[in-house]
């Protein structure tokens, strides 16, 4: 698949290889050169035990309408999902890869659970 100028590329892995994928790719040069509003964020996010969320699919929650960012991956105990299908229905234990607006992201983060 062919890059684009100003496509945005998501990698997965594991942090040090990440590490290597952001040097490889000089990510740190190009940050400064983007608008706060204008970078992507990534986190990963745990299901509160209690969460309105679990049992549910991600589209049944509208997970990107509701909450502003895309579910990129989820971490179930030793399992991960990556690219989780719309229908995936959601566990209590689950941990969520989400990528978005940075602001976004971090408003999330700093809840803690969903």
């Amino acid at each position: 698949m062919p890059l684009y100028p100003e496509d945005r590329l998501v990698l997965s892995g594991e942090p040090e290889q990440l590490i290597q994928a952001e040097t490889f790719l000089a990510l740190r040069d190009l940050e400064e050169d983007y608008a706060e509003e204008e970078q992507f964020g990534i986190a990963e996010i745990p299901l509160a035990a209690d969460s309105p969320l679990i049992g549910r699919s991600l589209a049944q929650a509208k997970f990107r309408e509701t909450y502003r960012v895309t579910a990129i991956s989820i971490h179930r105990g030793e399992q991960q999902i990556t690219s989780p299908a719309k229908d995936e229905v959601l566990k209590s234990g689950d941990r969520l890869i989400i990528t978005g607006k940075a602001a976004v992201v971090q408003e999330l983060q700093k809840r803690g659970t969903l």
